[in-house]
């Protein structure tokens, strides 16, 4: 990660991932999802469907909790 400064805006920072932190993150994105293939192998094409769905569902009711 680095930091520069905001051509628009002299008082803010920028954060930027460098080269080796974007391997960093797509490395860790390619294991996450090889581990979620993993953990939805058994489900058929609709179930997933559907599982993502209430899970989005889910996720949102938390996130409205929290406001």
């Amino acid at each position: 990660m680095e930091r520069r400064n905001d051509a628009g805006d002299r008082r803010a920072r920028v954060v930027h991932l460098t080269a080796s932190g974007r391997s960093l993150i797509s490395c860790a994105f390619a294991d996450h999802e090889t581990a979620m293939e993993r953990a939805v192998s058994g489900l058929t094409a609709a179930e997933r469907a559907e599982a993502a769905t209430l899970l989005k569902k889910l996720g949102l009711s938390a996130q409205a909790m929290l406001q």
